[in-house]
């Protein structure tokens, strides 16, 4: 009976023991999904081995006279030039420069690929981030090629094309929601979970790419 009762244990143990590592990955501290986050201890390192983001790209068809950009993303709403340089987006908000005349002045771009491969992700298209772009001004007054538009007449602008970028670390990206305390329980369902923002750096998102 006492033998029986070992065996009995011992395979619901192990049960036990498959079942949390299912949940959590092959090694204890893996996350399987961007979800997993919502119910385990946040861990911006664990969250960003989740996700397959280039910070640099080049392609093979780039000219070699490129100019050097280091643009911000202003994500205006509308379909209109939305990067700029640090020094360009102080202008246009000290001075509340919006009309499109005044942002082809100030150098305010679309983008275009200089290669279809190439892509940035969208996971850095967060206002704040500094992105170097290696490329041509194309035209000064023109729309992006092969990019689709909500606005049946978008306003012509300043069009640079891009043939390699590399993301200036730190740079942030949104990340998933997670669950925020509700310390006297007065909150709706809908409201106790927020978007995260990670911070990625070189420490916390290259050593799983190594």
């Amino acid at each position: 009976m006492n033998h029986l009762f070992f065996i009995l244990s011992t395979a619901i143990l192990l049960t036990a023991c498959h079942n949390e590592q299912s949940k959590t990955g092959n090694q204890p501290n893996q996350y399987l999904s961007v979800k997993d986050t919502l119910e385990l201890p946040f861990d911006t390192t664990r969250v960003l081995a989740l996700y397959d983001m280039s910070i640099r790209e080049f392609a093979n068809n780039a000219p070699d006279d490129l100019d050097t950009f280091v643009l911000s993303n202003r994500m205006y709403a509308c379909d209109c030039p939305s990067w700029a340089s640090e020094k360009e987006l102080k202008q246009i908000e000290e001075y509340n420069i919006l009309d499109q005349e005044s942002k082809k002045q100030h150098d305010v771009f679309y983008l275009e690929r200089g290669s279809p491969k190439l892509q940035l992700p969208e996971e850095f298209m967060v206002f704040g981030n500094k992105i170097r772009f290696y490329g041509k001004i194309r035209t000064r007054n023109g729309l992006p090629k092969n990019e689709s538009f909500t606005d049946p007449d978008p306003p012509a602008g300043p069009v640079l094309t891009v043939y390699g970028y590399e993301v200036i670390l730190p740079a942030s990206i949104y990340g998933p929601e997670v669950h925020v305390p509700d310390p006297k329980g007065k909150m709706p369902d809908w409201a106790q979970y927020e978007m995260s923002v990670l911070t990625v750096t070189k420490q916390n998102y290259f050593p799983h790419r190594e």
